[in-house]
């Protein structure tokens, strides 16, 4: 495999992540569009969860100290101090043997080249990166030449944690 010119300054250059002193070639990502666009809420940290989030098949909870942030497809509505509206979330299996580090720099570098603004967030077996819905078509050309693939668009029910 050529090399193509490093420089000493550990970075991305197109196609591979430079870690430290060796340089790992990104393997073919499969990527998820999940069907619905997202809001992210946020609200009061002792706000009791309604009933229509823990019901929702797909939701992110985040909480600090007097905030909770609720990733919820946008038809479920709470009442909220802020929401931020026209997310789509690309979810991105990683298997247990992989190490995450690698595969969500590659990602984030090559969105933040497109000037794609995410918020990101995972599971257990899963990152998710929420992108705005008017970027969903840059941000998907980005990683397609970026070596990822995208599987059919999935419903948020379909997601499971295996």
């Amino acid at each position: 495999m050529g090399c193509p010119n490093i420089t000493k300054n550990p970075g991305i250059v197109k196609g591979l992540s430079i870690i430290a002193l060796g340089i790992v070639e990104m393997p073919y990502l499969t990527l998820s569009i999940l069907e619905k666009p997202f809001n992210i809420h946020r609200l009061p940290a002792d706000t009791p969860l309604p009933l229509e989030v823990t019901n929702s098949p797909f939701f992110i909870l985040t909480r600090l100290d007097d905030t909770i942030f609720l990733i919820l497809p946008e038809d479920i509505t709470v009442p909220s101090l802020e929401t931020d509206s026209n997310w789509v979330c690309i979810m991105v299996n990683i298997l247990p043997h992989q190490d995450p580090a690698p595969i969500l720099a590659h990602i984030t570098a090559i969105l933040a080249e497109k000037g794609i603004q995410t918020y990101i967030t995972s599971g257990l077996d899963a990152y998710f990166f929420l992108v705005r819905v008017d970027q969903l078509i840059t941000a998907k050309k980005a990683l397609e030449n970026a070596r990822c693939r995208f599987l059919r668009a999935q419903k948020p029910e379909m997601v499971t944690s295996e």
